[in-house]
């Protein structure tokens, strides 16, 4: 990046609104911590000598990068709390066949959950589904039942 492309735009405000709408292709959570760090360094590389950026801007930026990562970390959990739920569980979910790429069904019984760069995955007749693909979940009959 050059000092150029920062020269020419009226403000850094300017310039993050421009580098955020080329991101805009990808999914809003595409956006995640390692950007924002750099966006800051970049601010910080650039900012005027003479109106230096104020401590509380600072502080509050670092602030909001803090909240944004402990809200990935909650997010995480919730994801391996949901796979962990799901243990013994009938359930019906969509995915992308790995040879095909068109979407299939993929139902049964969850018999285990595995996490995998940081991506929560239910084994379900031995294909590991995210768990964000899970579409319903269903109580396993039980055989008590089926003999009343």
């Amino acid at each position: 990046m050059s000092v150029n492309a920062i020269g020419n735009s009226s403000s850094l405000e300017e310039f993050l609104g421009r580098t955020i709408k080329k991101n805009d292709e990808k999914s809003p959570s595409d956006l995640g911590k390692d950007q924002f760090i750099q966006l800051l360094i970049t601010q910080l590389r650039y900012q005027d000598p003479m109106n230096p950026t104020e401590d509380k801007e600072f502080i509050g930026q670092m602030a909001q990068f803090s909240s944004l990562e402990q809200m990935q970390n909650l997010n995480q959990n919730f994801l391996t709390i949901k796979g962990t739920s799901l243990l013994g569980k009938e359930v019906k979910g969509t995915m992308l066949d790995p040879i095909t790429s068109q979407p299939t069904i993929v139902e049964g019984m969850v018999t285990g959950v595995k996490i995998s760069n940081g991506s929560v995955l239910a084994v379900v007749n031995g294909r590991e589904m995210p768990v964000e693909r899970v579409t319903e979940i269903f109580e396993p009959i039980s055989q008590d039942f089926l003999e009343e």
